[in-house]
């Protein structure tokens, strides 16, 4: 090539080089802390960046490898990265030692900061409560102090500087502590608490001691009712509206006093007692703060929780209507006392009076007045400082789902009209209650469309979409019916490690934009992605171009192996399956033990049977054979090779048919001069290595059993004949008891007619033969010894059993004759 040529290339391919964009994989990373130091309780902020967005993040004090916080160590919080993969995560300081401590941070896939950040816990010292008169009780909590050393000063200090020592204690292995003591009998002012341990750390804290009050509440919504009881205060002073207030300058919201426009007054104990309704404020802590009117003007505070979502708010219904529309508002967190007005306006103009419930709650009719635009519906009521408002449109707003049936992964378009029009306003919407449009703009003609979108993975049924305007918070709502969820099949559902299980996924994303698919292997510990195939390629969602006329409902198809029992054990699992555009489904699964079971059809094979073997394992063994070997140790069969196209699959299961169980391609049918005893066998895979073996029993045909049955059943009537003929003699000799002989002939015929009609039963009548043969034997014996001392009856009677005998013969003959015929 020429030099000039291949120095250009090299520069193109440099070039290109360069343009191509490369990905940095980051791990997680904490950046810094709000504070690098603070006390028990403190709020502080993690900032970090690194991470993959919408990977979660959590936050560990002193031991990342803890995933609750016990013992001093452990997770303390847990959120979500920023989309650009920065994050930030507050914990509240917990109990620990004075000194350094260590902040670690790990993501969902337990990727860990090497470098963690040092934060200095420092001593703390709270008093419960914060103010009191002489004599109280008041409780000390010291935290971050040493780890279990003395706290040996406890001093209270006063305006003038005098000092009082209050004991000592002893801090547990955190350095937290606890005491209490008595208030003195001093003047009203405050006081500084100081405690110190053995080690130096000391904390401070504040003492008032004077007016307090205590709240019958210390949590609720805006419209709580509660009593404040204050003591310590001055005889005759009074408290009126204004002087019992929420917060704290420049912040504070007047409480209303249920008190008939009345003041409040102070008792000659210094005691009152006061019903108030907390107003409209911000939820959080707060303090409630009583200043009395008098010369002294003492005051005191107690805390209280505005509840989260403890807003007095209002609802209407419809949200939007021409003029004249009637309207029905509801109202929440009001005034906790029965029948106090609330009165509703419109746009500022007054249109209907409510009465509240006791729960606070009211709700009401009015008819809408001339009004344009989004009016603002606001209920007031002015005597408690409490109000809300919402807006409402005037005209008409409408919504439209196009299908609004079909099932989960079906492709919808969302359009309506009518909405607000300024620029820079935002809708929203939800499916079923769950987020599912996050904030758009709305264009300047107030008419929204939104292509793409995919109805959720959710349970069959009527399900509410609601679109609402950020600005306003109006709300629209449709209807859609949702007729099948998302769902996965497996094929088969239990399975042995490193098995092909097939995967069918229905209900995905209709025509998706991202076909990609990712499944989750999952238990209560640990999890596995699972790589699915399809013909060889990764499987993804098919676009089915006949959805809406010959929908089948299969999205995808594909199949996995179980992975290695290195990997996952034996046990129930979940697999996750979830598609590009946020559908998702889960279904059980079993990981089982391998299957491995091969024995003979039957133990015991007879001559002319056919051998065959119950073959069922988890896994075919195509080519696998089985040697069997006579009873003299010689090879006797060898099966013709299990072959693929023989293996029949049965659940989990591949089975040989026994009709596919061959030797030279013949069945193994045992001949009549096959060798009778015990067989072994030996089953092996196609490489020769020994799978499993046993032994079976080959015994003779059931006729030839017979035939020798019959046999010993003539040898032995042979020898009854002859013990007959004895016994004959004698009885021939007894003529005065023929009328006996000849009841015993009738009986002996009797006998014989009945073994007649057992002849078709030949197995069973030739053992019924054989054991009255063997009777009729023992009968005459018996009668041969004792034949001298007998009676004439009892030589009639055993003539009729020899009778009974020669019966018996006469059935074996005829049995024997049917065998050989």
């Amino acid at each position: 090539m020429n030099s000039k040529k291949a120095i250009t290339l090299l520069i193109l391919a440099t070039m290109m080089m360069a343009l191509v964009p490369t990905i940095s994989v980051k791990a997680v990373d904490a950046t810094g802390l709000s504070d690098n130091s603070g006390q028990y309780g403190d709020t502080i902020t993690v900032f970090g960046d690194g991470l993959v967005s919408g990977f979660d993040v959590s936050v560990y004090w002193d031991n990342a490898g803890k995933e609750t916080f016990t013992s001093g160590s452990g997770k303390l919080n847990t959120t979500e990265a920023e989309p650009d993969g920065t994050f930030e995560i507050n914990f509240d300081v917990p109990v620990g030692v004075a000194g350094p401590h260590y902040i670690w941070v790990k993501d969902s896939e337990g990727n860990v900061d090497s470098q963690p950040l040092q934060f200095t816990v420092l001593p703390k010292l709270e008093t419960d409560p914060s103010s009191g008169l002489g004599g109280d009780e008041v409780s000390l909590m010291g935290y971050g102090f040493g780890e279990e050393v003395d706290i040996d000063e406890v001093n209270i200090t006063d305006d003038f500087g005098e000092t009082v020592n209050y004991g000592s204690t002893e801090t547990d292995e955190y350095g937290s502590w606890s005491l209490s003591f008595d208030v003195p009998e001093v003047d009203y002012q405050d006081y500084t608490i100081t405690a110190m341990d053995t080690e130096g750390n000391t904390a401070n804290a504040e003492f008032t001691v004077g007016a307090s009050i205590t709240l019958s509440k210390d949590i609720g919504p805006v419209g709580t009712y509660l009593r404040v009881e204050g003591r310590g205060f001055t005889e005759d002073a009074t408290i009126d509206i204004g002087d019992i207030v929420i917060g704290e300058a420049p912040t504070w919201f007047t409480c209303w006093i249920d008190n008939d426009d009345d003041p409040v007054e102070v008792n000659s104990q210094g005691k009152f007692r006061a019903d108030i309704v907390i107003p409209s404020a911000p939820d959080g802590e707060w303090e409630i703060m009583v200043t009395e009117n008098s010369v002294n003007a003492y005051s005191a505070d107690a805390d209280f929780e505005i509840e989260e979502e403890g807003q007095a708010e209002i609802e209407v219904s419809p949200e939007y209507g021409p003029v004249g529309s009637r309207v029905t508002v509801m109202g929440y967190n009001f005034s906790q006392l029965n029948g106090l007005d609330v009165v509703i306006y419109v746009d500022g103009t007054e249109v209907e009076t409510f009465e509240t419930d006791s729960d606070g709650t009211f709700e009401g009719t009015f008819r809408l007045p001339g009004a344009t635009g989004t009016a603002v519906v606001m209920a007031e009521q002015a005597d408690q400082f409490i109000e809300a408002d919402t807006n409402f449109r005037v005209g008409s707003i409408s919504v439209i789902l196009t299908p609004d049936e079909g099932p989960a992964g079906t492709r919808i378009t969302l359009s309506g009209a009518g909405f607000s029009e300024p620029d820079g306003e935002e809708w929203s919407a939800t499916f079923g209650g769950e987020e599912w449009i996050e904030e758009t703009d709305i264009p300047l003609n107030g008419v929204i469309t939104k292509n793409d979108l995919w109805v959720p993975s959710m349970e069959p049924g009527v399900y509410e979409v609601v679109v609402t305007e950020v600005e306003t918070d109006i709300q629209v709502t449709a209807e859609f019916t949702i007729t099948e969820n998302t769902y996965v099949e497996l094929s088969p559902m239990v399975a042995p490690n490193e098995y092909n299980v097939t995967i069918m996924g229905y209900n995905f994303a209709e025509l998706p934009e991202d076909p990609d698919l990712d499944f989750l292997l999952y238990n209560e510990t640990d999890e596995w992605d699972l790589d699915v195939f399809y013909e060889g390629s990764v499987v993804e969602l098919e676009a089915d171009p006949d959805w809406e006329d010959d929908y089948d409902m299969v999205y995808f198809e594909g199949w996995f192996l179980v992975p290695e029992d290195e990997e996952i054990g034996i046990g129930d699992y979940m697999i996750n399956v979830t598609d590009g555009e946020g559908m998702m489904a889960h279904i059980e699964f079993s990981v089982v033990e391998e299957t491995q079971s091969i024995s003979p059809r039957k133990q015991v094979f007879a001559i002319s049977d056919t051998v065959s073997f119950n073959i069922e394992l988890s896994f075919a063994e195509v080519d696998s054979y089985i040697e069997i070997y006579d009873p003299d140790g010689d090879l006797f069969w060898t099966t013709d090779p299990f072959v693929d196209e023989e293996w029949v699959q049965v659940g989990t299961i591949e089975r040989v048919p026994y009709y596919e169980q061959t030797a030279g391609g013949n069945p193994m049918l045992l001949l009549s001069d096959a060798p009778l005893g015990e067989y072994t066998w030996e089953y092996y895979q196609d490489d020769d290595d020994l799978i499993d073996e046993g032994v079976f029993t080959v015994e003779s045909a059931p006729e030839d059993v017979i035939a020798g049955q019959i046999e010993d059943l003539n040898n032995q009537l042979d020898d009854l004949s002859s013990q007959v003929d004895g016994v004959s003699s004698e009885i021939a000799n007894m003529q005065s008891d023929i009328d006996a002989a000849n009841q015993a002939a009738n009986s002996a015929r009797e006998a014989a007619e009945a073994a007649n009609d057992a002849i078709n039963n030949v197995a069973d009548q030739a053992s019924q033969a054989q054991q009255a043969a063997e009777r009729a034997a023992d009968a005459a014996e018996q009668a041969q010894e004792a034949t001298q001392g007998l009676t004439t009856l009892v030589y009639g009677a055993i003539g009729a059993a020899l009778v009974a005998a020669l019966a018996a013969i006469v059935s074996l003959m005829q049995i024997s004759q049917k065998i050989a015929g």
